[in-house]
């Protein structure tokens, strides 16, 4: 699995990946599609579906809206919705968030949320990383999920807008199957839970072009559930003159069940919102929401979102309208789109799932390991980009009129010999100031001119690619120029950040050890109580042992009552370890005496089977003696006469041939010394085997009386299986020879 995207939204995070070439959703726990992008700091930290039911009790020390979070510093915008712990600032302009008497950067926190949950998602680490952000993040913002992302360090990582990501996931299968024979142009409405993004794509079967973006950062689906909640307050207060709002819980409860009751309006015509313990005398409080009210109550957000989408249309024809985003549930909000448009309304796409998928493929497109066929993207920048170079340029201006990205724009400009060494290069967006680079000109520069290369790549970032001096001759010498602004996350806060993870991970390690071992201790305590009443348990464990199995049941109870201390660990898993002991030493000697009348019945078997094999091979061997005694005898007979015949017949003969009879001579003592050979070596073999039957014997005799005498309440000196497998081997040596 090489390639990830992931969408962290306000309220939910999905995560996508490449997985044996197809693009799959992957689960968190409890086999969820998504997680909320909670995170709660207690113990530990608690991310996710695992902060849930934790995070309404500890609101002070928890995360939530990480989006909002990220806009509220960089645009000291205020959330005043904002029930979880706030956004500050440190001496040096970092955003850090202040929990529990620490204070944790906002880099890592967002870093800590894209490893866990890649940790809980994949087996293995991505090579690639895509992550999405909104259209509308300025550049600092940009700069932070950067910044974030480099903390993760996993391979090649990518940022992208989030237009991008679901352009993509629309149109590019399309397109690979050629269902663009024509230009078709589709307006995208991502209605997310706190904003609002209208952006018009136009597709053909060889690229996508992004020609029009809109954002509004301030509306989207959880205004509904604000505006039901600010009018329920009111009632509540002056029912029961309590002022919720200054209750963080109750506040918080009554926004979920107001969201609950947005979504039961969505299918049905009327609702409850029903708040238990609304005040000290534990009142039930119950409203009847009907959909005419929510209408009314949200009145002013229908407009301010049919507003944004207004402000895209452009005069070009709309083939597809195509709604996107949690936010879009609402059947009048459907409706009032599909009026303005007078037009059936598109849900083609996974309404969650589309921007991470997306973000997969473009990943996918831009990977050099994985091959799939090439898609070009463009987009559309109306921004005007310009630079100065203040003592050579004041200002110039990059584009007049939209531009098409991905583009690489190139100015060169004339310098003189007094132009001064240390130069600034500012670089604009809509004449606010976007980069600030600083550029030191070699010394005894000869050069009349110098060229600029800034390029704007698909995602509207803008970047100084090279700054070249230009020689007489036309030839170019590449400057470095270093970016001052917008500052990136400095050296020392990066470790400070990994140091701080490295103690967070070993303390959360510990803790998940301890309570593990702590739970073991319990389920052992419980298995003792009704141990300690099994006769046949006891039976196993001699006084001594009973004495001090019943001393370490006492202690692993008050270990259970009394809070947990990771400082502890060690005293608890010594614990733990003696309470195994005596449980496992009772189970094996258990196994072990239960085995052995069987294994001495097996022995005795093996032992009768062994003598009569060795009887068997006596009788056989004394058959062969008998046989080859009386083969020997009329061997010899016949030779004698034999003899008789040949020595009449020497006698006839004048001469007799010696060298025959030296070669007779010595094939007789090789036959002689043949056989004295082998009569030593069946003699070694008869020593050898007399020697392992004396063991076997011997072996035998000691382990019936081992397991003739033990105690049961006594580790036992022996192993029934050992004792197989000893005596196996001796058999298997003994079936040898007699074989």
């Amino acid at each position: 699995m090489s390639i990830v995207g992931i969408d962290i939204g306000n309220q939910f995070i999905k995560i996508a990946a490449l997985k044996n070439g197809a693009i799959e959703t992957l689960l968190f726990n409890q086999s969820s599609r998504k997680a909320p992008t909670l995170l709660c700091y207690q113990d530990k930290r608690y991310l996710g579906l695992d902060a849930v039911n934790m995070v309404r009790n500890y609101l002070p020390d928890s995360v939530g809206y990480l989006k909002n979070l990220i806009i509220e510093f960089y645009n000291k915008q205020k959330n005043i919705n904002n029930m979880f712990a706030g956004i500050n600032e440190d001496d040096n302009g970092n955003p850090v968030i202040h929990i529990k008497d620490n204070n944790y950067y906002l880099h890592h926190i967002y870093f800590y949320f894209i490893k866990k949950i890649i940790n809980q998602t994949l087996k293995n680490n991505p090579n690639s990383i895509i992550l999405t952000i909104p259209d509308y993040y300025n550049l600092e913002q940009e700069n932070f999920v950067k910044d974030s992302l480099k903390l993760v360090n996993f391979g090649t990582n990518y940022v992208i807008r989030e237009s991008i990501a679901i352009s993509l996931d629309y149109g590019y299968y399309k397109a690979i199957s050629k269902q663009f024979e024509e230009k078709v142009t589709t307006m995208f409405i991502n209605i997310g839970s706190s904003s609002t993004n209208v952006f018009i794509t136009e597709f053909t079967n060889d690229n996508m072009k992004v020609i029009k973006s809109v954002e509004n950062k301030n509306v989207g689906g959880k205004n509904f559930d604000y505006s039901l909640y600010n009018f329920i307050k009111d009632i509540i207060n002056k029912k029961y003159n309590i002022r919720i709002d200054k209750n963080s819980k109750k506040k918080y409860s009554l926004i979920n069940e107001c969201e609950k009751v947005k979504k039961t309006l969505s299918a049905n015509n009327e609702a409850k919102i029903i708040i238990d313990n609304i005040n000290d005398n534990d009142d039930m409080f119950s409203y009847k929401i009907t959909k005419d009210d929510l209408l009314q109550i949200s009145s002013k957000i229908y407009k301010e979102i049919i507003q944004t989408i207004k402000s895209c249309i452009t005069g070009c024809n709309l083939d597809y309208i195509e709604l996107i985003g949690g936010g879009m549930r609402t059947s009048e909000l459907k409706n009032k789109i599909s009026e303005l448009f007078n037009k059936k309304l598109s849900f083609s796409l996974n309404a969650e799932e589309c921007i991470s998928k997306g973000a997969v493929l473009y990943g996918a497109l831009n990977s050099h390991s994985v091959k799939i066929k090439d898609y070009k993207i463009e987009n559309i920048v109306s921004d005007k980009i310009s630079f100065s170079i203040p003592g050579i340029k004041s200002e110039i201006n990059i584009n007049e009129t939209d531009i098409i990205t991905p583009t690489l724009k190139s100015i060169k400009l004339n310098i003189n010999k007094n132009t001064e060494k240390l130069l600034n290069l500012n670089i604009y967006s809509n004449s606010k100031l976007y980069k600030k680079y600083e550029i030191t000109l070699p010394d005894n520069t000869e050069t009349n001119k110098i060229e600029v290369r800034i390029r704007i790549d698909v995602n509207k970032t803008i970047i100084l690619e090279t700054f070249n001096l230009i020689d007489g001759t036309k030839n170019k010498q590449s400057i470095p120029v270093k970016q001052i602004e917008p500052k990136h996350l400095s050296d020392k806060i990066i470790n400070e950040i990994k140091d701080k993870e490295i103690e967070e991970y070993n303390n959360e390690l510990l803790i998940e050890k301890t309570n593990d071992t702590i739970n073991n201790i319990e389920e052992l305590f419980y298995n003792y109580s009704e141990l300690m009443e099994d006769k046949d348990f006891l039976k196993y464990l001699n006084d001594e042992e009973d004495n001090s199995l019943k001393e370490k049941i006492k202690y692993s109870e008050e270990i259970i009552d009394e809070e947990v201390d990771i400082k502890q660990y060690d005293y608890y898993k010594n614990m733990e370890e003696s309470l195994l002991f005596y449980k496992n030493e009772v189970k094996y000697r258990k196994y072990q005496y239960d085995k052995i009348p069987n294994v001495r019945k097996y022995i005795n078997s093996k032992m009768n089977e062994i003598d009569l094999m060795i009887k068997k091979k006596e009788l056989k061997n004394n058959e062969k003696i008998e046989k080859e005694l009386n083969d020997e005898k009329e061997l010899k007979e016949k030779e004698l006469n034999e003899k008789e015949l040949n020595d009449e017949k020497e006698l006839n003969e004048k001469e007799l041939n010696e060298k025959e009879l030296n070669e007779e001579k010595e094939l007789k003592e090789k036959e002689l010394k043949e056989k004295e050979l082998k009569e030593e070596e069946l003699k070694k073999k008869q020593e050898n085997f007399n020697k392992i039957l004396k063991e076997a014997r011997n072996w035998y005799s000691e382990m019936l009386e081992k397991t003739n005498t033990y105690n049961i309440n006594e580790s036992p000196a022996f192993s029934v299986d050992t004792i197989n497998n000893e005596f196996n081997n001796y058999y298997k040596k003994i079936n040898i020879y007699l074989s």
